[in-house]
């Protein structure tokens, strides 16, 4: 069972990168587009 409990923990984690990549990733791309605007 103890492999199963690792195995979950490095997904989550690795679930919880690239969530905050795709996270930065539209705050990158939002801000772009509202210094476009405001331009």
């Amino acid at each position: 069972m103890k492999n199963v409990n690792e195995h979950d923990e490095i997904a989550k984690r690795r679930h919880h990168n690239q969530y905050e990549e795709l996270r930065m990733e539209i705050l990158n791309v939002s801000s772009f587009i509202a210094e476009k605007l405001l331009k």
